[in-house]
């Protein structure tokens, strides 16, 4: 019995430990979840949820409370089952096996959720939570950036939860059952990764700001910063607080999701663009490239005017393209070489490996790893980090470029001083024998020669004359390639100039018995500010040009106004047209080129280095201007620039205009002249005076047209006539005109070629004018002989030599023939002079004897003591001994500016260049000696 009992006893125990089991199976068959009393305590509620899709939104709480457990699905994966927008029902078991009543928290682990109701009894009361997108209410004061419920589990008891979701996004979905300190352990943890997620992207911004001023030429810096900047968009609304997220309207919450990764998209293909070269690769490429950009724009537009039912799944679809043909196009680049195509594809490799792995993840192959949550930001920290490795190298290639440009520029300096240096010294050299060529040739001229001799002088001359124009161009267009050629900014009259240029012609057009005619149009402004010298270089180069290869017909200068340019300046143009040669239009494009002429064949026919167009043009372009031709083989050509000019306040000048526009205004001109084109282009200029202006056919008879004007009672007040008119001796029509008793009113006006100083007419109404002059000179020379008690126009004479008698030039030069060339043309001046042959003869001479000279003629380049030493001694003396100084002139072969402003700095006070002509010589001496003379 005892026995018995014992058994019974055992049995009994063993009865009470399978109770024990099934009761403990029965509840893990319900509820796997291990809850302790762990403060940190966090359990995984994947393995214990059940669902069921509610389509048609049949099911209340208590409906779906009295379903059996059949009814519903287990859920193996991390992701919402069903369609987006249907109601899901979800059944929660939860055991507490512990003796005590607990609190904890369940925590879904996502904010995006539209809609979740959350129902379980305790103490037979129902509780019901809500929270979600649409109602911004929950427990918002964690600051989670999840939806997070507390819940309440009676001791050793199973509690059942039913919470219901309405979403239209695709989050991801592991609720946890956890304690407050587990919670914020979590969300810790997740904060540190997107604080430090986020300092790399800012630091990689700051970083790639400073890059892209190093590189100022890099535009995809700028775009892919955009990019990164939109990044930290997109990262923000994911991981941000509860708080921060519910204070964003639910209207208006996902569409700035879906704007954002859209232009995420948008910005990361432009930056791709721009970085590789996708265009010049593969056009199909770039096109699709494109397409995809529309498409993220067109998905931007949709999900403004519709919910977001569709709009997550089209991003998601389309951004996965995207990834795959970016990195099919990276493998290609990285195959043709392309220098950082290797670390890109790194990159996309590292997007799709973090991408895959949050997906297993999600589906439950990998176990939950915290930092696949932030897949999308690590991948564009490594993109951050390739693009800044990518910049360092640029940066380095930048700097092996620049250092290469500077050593470039070096070198290139090097060689320009150089050959600057090179052309000063031939320059020196070649002017040294020129001096003498060309001097003696002036002297030589003032000797009794027969025809014969006179014509050699003269072709020696003229030989001497080329080749020093030669030497000037080469020095010139030297000037300009080294960068040495100076500006001025000078007040100047237009009209003045245009003129001067004109006479210089003068006699050229006398000889080829062409017609120079020139006109500045009646709207231009006449004074300006500018460089005269170069325009008139420019203009004088082109005439000569136009002369050059014209043999008959007419030459036209003209000055025009085009317009005001934008900062205020006038942009005036400058034209020359000829009808001569023309030039092919094949050869128009060399014409600007050193050495270049519009046909090899004209070096030698017609002369010239080939420099002229090419220094205008670069004379053009340094005073911000533009120079062009046009022509035609056989029928002319015409060359013009266009310069900005300021033009200079001239209240005086057009105050005198407005009065000589008075006195020409409404009078009647007769214009005959054989010349067309001369013709008509002063009739247009009369017409601008307001002139009533006639041109008669020069073979019409003059006489007849004027008493038929004077018989209709409608007189001529003017007559312009040309000395050369077709019906004979223009002077001798004129006299007659001038003595017909029924034109004593007529003002006479002859346009004489030569001469016209020595011709007086007996008839005061007869008046001579210089040809070719200006066009609108002409409303002067109208003006002035119509306004009464205006004197006659006095001509300059030419300036007279002086006599220095008293006084003695010192010349300091150390070669033999120049010596003679300067005696001999000194001598012509009634000049007396001493020589000495270096600066050291000259320091001592003046020393003992200052007082006897008034100027001082230095040649720079001397053995023992060269001219500036000298001048420097001399100026020491003259401070040290308190007195006078005297006038020290530079004479040298050389031409560059910056030796003339060494003379000036050495204390010199002019500066004479070689070969010296006797007029520049005779213009220095008046300068510097009329006082003592």
């Amino acid at each position: 019995m005892g026995k018995d009992r014992h058994n019974h006893q055992k049995n009994s125990g063993t009865s009470w430990l399978w109770l024990v089991f099934l009761q403990l199976f029965a509840h893990s068959c319900l509820a796997t979840t291990g809850i302790t009393a762990d403060r940190h305590d966090t359990h995984d509620l994947l393995p214990d949820l059940r669902y069921l899709v509610d389509t048609n939104k049949d099911y209340d709480f208590s409906g779906i409370n009295s379903l059996d457990d059949n009814a519903f699905t287990p859920q193996h994966y991390r992701l919402l089952p069903g369609q987006r927008g249907n109601d899901i029902w979800y059944r929660l078991r939860i055991y507490n096996p512990l003796g005590s009543d607990i609190e904890r928290l369940l925590d879904f682990r996502t904010f995006l959720i539209n809609r979740i109701d959350f129902y379980y009894l305790y103490d037979e009361q129902l509780i019901h939570l809500e929270s979600g997108l649409d109602i911004r209410q929950g427990n918002d004061t964690l600051e989670t950036g999840s939806i997070v419920f507390p819940v309440k589990l009676k001791a050793r008891q199973t509690t059942t939860f039913h919470f219901r979701l309405h979403s239209y996004y695709q989050p991801t979905f592991a609720p946890k059952l956890t304690t407050p300190l587990g919670l914020k352990d979590h969300y810790l943890q997740k904060t540190i990764w997107a604080n430090l997620i986020t300092g790399i992207l800012l630091g990689g911004i700051f970083y790639l700001l400073l890059i892209s001023w190093l590189i100022k030429e890099r535009s995809e810096n700028l775009y892919f910063i955009f990019f990164v900047l939109s990044t930290l968009g997109v990262i923000s609304i994911y991981h941000s607080d509860f708080k921060t997220l519910f204070a964003i309207p639910p209207a208006i919450f996902p569409k700035i999701m879906a704007l954002q990764l859209t232009l995420n998209g948008v910005l990361f293909i432009t930056f791709y663009r721009k970085f590789f070269p996708v265009k010049a690769t593969c056009t199909n490429s770039e096109n699709i490239l494109l397409g995809m950009a529309f498409c993220y724009i067109g998905i931007a537009v949709y999900s403004l005017f519709s919910d977001m039912h569709y709009t997550d799944l089209a991003l998601s679809v389309v951004t996965h393209l995207l990834v795959i043909m970016m990195a099919i196009l990276t493998i290609v680049f990285w195959r043709q070489k392309h220098p950082y195509a290797f670390y890109y594809a790194l990159t996309l490799i590292s997007f799709a490996v973090l991408k895959l792995a949050n997906f297993l993840t999600n589906i439950e192959v990998l176990p939950e790893l915290l930092f696949t949550q932030f897949y999308y930001g690590i991948s564009n920290c490594i993109l951050v980090f390739v693009f800044a490795i990518t910049l360092a190298h640029r940066v380095n290639e930048v700097k092996t470029e620049q250092l290469e440009t500077a050593e470039n520029a070096s070198r290139a300096l090097a060689k320009s001083q150089a050959k600057s240096e090179f052309l000063a010294k031939m320059s020196h050299e070649i002017r040294t024998p020129m001096n003498g060529v060309l001097g003696m040739v002036q002297l030589l001229k003032e000797t009794p020669l027969n025809h014969a001799q006179h014509a050699y002088i003269d072709v020696i001359e003229q030989s001497g004359e080329t080749l020093m124009k030669v030497i000037n161009d080469i020095l010139d267009y030297s000037k300009v390639e080294a960068g040495k050629m100076q500006l001025e900014s000078t007040l100047f009259n237009l009209e003045n100039l245009i003129s001067s240029i004109s006479s210089l012609f003068l006699e050229r057009s006398l000889e080829k018995n062409l017609e120079l005619i020139s006109t500045i149009h009646s709207d231009t402004p006449t004074h300006f500010y500018g460089d005269p010298t170069r325009i008139t270089q420019i203009l004088v180069n082109l005439l000569s040009n136009a002369f050059k290869f014209t043999e008959q017909g007419e030459i036209d200068l003209s000055v025009e106004r085009l317009y005001i340019t934008s900062d205020g300046k006038q942009l005036l143009r400058f034209s020359v047209t000829d009808t001569g040669i023309g030039i092919d239009q094949n050869r128009v494009e060399s014409l600007f080129q050193a050495f270049e002429q519009a046909d090899s064949s004209t070096t030698r026919l017609y002369g010239g280095t080939g420099l002229g167009l090419t220094i205008c043009q670069q004379l053009v372009e340094l005073m911000g201007g533009k120079i062009g031709v046009s022509s035609q083989l056989g029928a002319g050509t015409t060359f013009w620039f266009d310069l900005p000019l300021i033009e200079a306040p001239q209240d005086d000048m057009r105050k005198c205009w407005q009065q000589e526009q008075q006195i020409l205004s409404g009078l009647r001109i007769l214009i005959c002249d054989p010349h067309d084109s001369y013709a008509q282009a002063l009739a247009h200029q009369a017409e601008d005076w307001q002139m009533a202006v006639t041109v008669t056919d020069p073979h019409h008879p003059i006489l007849p047209t004027l008493l038929q004007a004077v018989a209709l009672n409608q007189p001529y007040d003017l007559l312009f006539i040309d000395q050369g008119d077709s019906q004979g001796d223009g002077l001798t029509l004129v006299e007659t005109i001038a003595s017909h008793p029924q034109l004593h009113n007529l003002r006479c006006f002859v346009a004489m070629r030569r001469d016209y100083l020595h011709y007086h007419s007996q008839h005061s109404n007869i008046h001579v004018c210089p040809k070719p002059a200006n066009i609108s000179e002409w409303r002067h020379c109208f003006a002035r002989e119509l306004q009464p008690g205006q004197p006659a126009p006095q001509h300059q004479a030419p300036v007279q030599a002086a006599s220095y008698q008293q006084k003695q030039v010192l010349i300091a030069e150390d070669n033999e023939i120049n010596r003679q060339v300067l005696g001999g043309l000194l001598k012509k001046l009634n000049v007396q002079f001493q020589f000495v042959e270096n600066g050291l003869e000259a320091l001592q001479l003046i020393k003992s004897h200052h007082h006897e000279f008034a100027l001082i003629l230095m040649d720079c380049e001397m053995p023992i003591m060269d001219g500036y030493t000298t001048t420097s001694e001399i100026r020491k003396l003259e401070a040290r001994e308190q007195l006078a100084e005297l006038p020290i002139v530079a004479i040298t072969a050389h031409a560059l500016d910056e030796l003339r402003e060494k003379s000036l700095q050495a204390g010199m006070n002019d500066h004479l260049t070689k070969p010296i002509q006797l007029q520049e010589l005779q213009q220095t001496l008046n300068h510097w000696l009329q006082n003592t003379a």
